[in-house]
């Protein structure tokens, strides 16, 4: 299955990505080893995790599982200012398996181009922007240390996702082939694997 995700950060002071890790598959993705946090918008207060083997700045990483994925959880950790880390969690609920794709970019689930709309009735049909979970530092000197959401996303036709990703910034969509393997089957938070 193929998972887009859009790790990001909007932030009016100096922030770092440290890693972005699934627990469920045993994957952490590193801040200069396997990740960039890169700009790709033209508002250059938003960082966006991508792919460390992407030349340019990318909307999101991919994931590709061996098998068909219900649920997972991102957690995203940034150092704010070099003097606190913020850590951003989401647990993101696959809504069906229609298709053997999904991706939390919500620009993506409406219809266009001859792609059926996929936007999924539990969500309000809102600005993506408004939806998206997104880590906000304004500045402010009162910063959570930690965020937890719960994002759904339906399933999408992998060549949406593949043509389309970033489509409203030209050559701005992850490539295929610097999609992340995730070799086993996600298990449940907390679960133990053997002894």
């Amino acid at each position: 299955m193929l998972l887009h995700l859009t790790p990001k950060a909007v932030a009016a002071q100096e922030v770092q990505l440290i890693d972005v890790s699934f627990p469920e598959f045993d994957l952490v993705l590193r801040e200069g080893t396997d990740l960039k946090a890169r700009r790709p918008y033209p508002n250059k207060t938003w960082l966006v995790a991508s792919s460390a083997r992407e030349r340019a700045a990318k909307d999101g990483i991919l994931l590709e599982t061996q098998e068909r994925v219900s649920q997972f959880t991102m957690v995203t950790r940034w150092a704010v200012a070099a003097e606190m880390v913020v850590t951003q969690e989401i647990a993101y609920r696959i809504l069906d398996e229609t298709h053997d794709a999904a991706s939390a970019d919500p620009c993506l689930w409406y219809s266009f181009t001859g792609w059926p709309k996929r936007w999924p009735d539990c969500i309000p049909y809102e600005a993506p922007v408004r939806i998206t979970p997104t880590l906000v530092l304004d500045g402010s000197k009162s910063i959570e240390a930690k965020t937890a959401h719960t994002f759904p996303m339906p399933t999408l036709e992998r060549e949406r996702i593949l043509q389309h990703a970033g489509m409203h910034i030209p050559n701005r969509a992850p490539k295929q082939e610097a999609a992340f393997a995730v070799p086993q089957v996600a298990r449940p938070a907390g679960a133990r694997t053997g002894m």
